[in-house]
């Protein structure tokens, strides 16, 4: 659908407890945990909708929607499937922030 973004990271779980968190509100504790194996490494997809609908933010209502796919995985490179300029700045300013727990693989910029 146009507008949508759609990015895969891997993250390292050491704790075995994998959850939502928002960067404002930290972890969404009413959501399950995403780590269904344990302590590990994981692959997470994660497809947006709506994210440029309202990019100030004044709206009210919910219009961003998430699906997240998470299943166990060896490490691998983000791959952006499908972006919008938004998704790529956002990457970039986080991925070199060990605290949100995205790996980078050796050699990627």
């Amino acid at each position: 659908m146009p507008g949508d973004e759609i990015v895969e990271v891997s993250v390292l779980c050491q704790s075995g407890r994998l959850l939502v968190e928002s960067l404002d509100l930290g972890p969404a504790e009413d959501l399950p945990n995403l780590a269904t194996a344990g302590p590990g490494r994981y692959r997470i997809r994660v497809h947006a909708h709506g994210r440029s609908t309202n990019p100030d933010g004044t709206d009210s209502d919910p219009i961003e929607r998430y699906l997240l796919t998470v299943w166990p995985s060896a490490s691998a490179e983000t791959a952006i499937l499908k972006s919008g300029q938004r998704i790529a700045a956002e990457l970039t300013r986080y991925a070199d922030q060990p605290e949100h727990g995205w790996e980078r693989s050796p050699g990627s910029a």
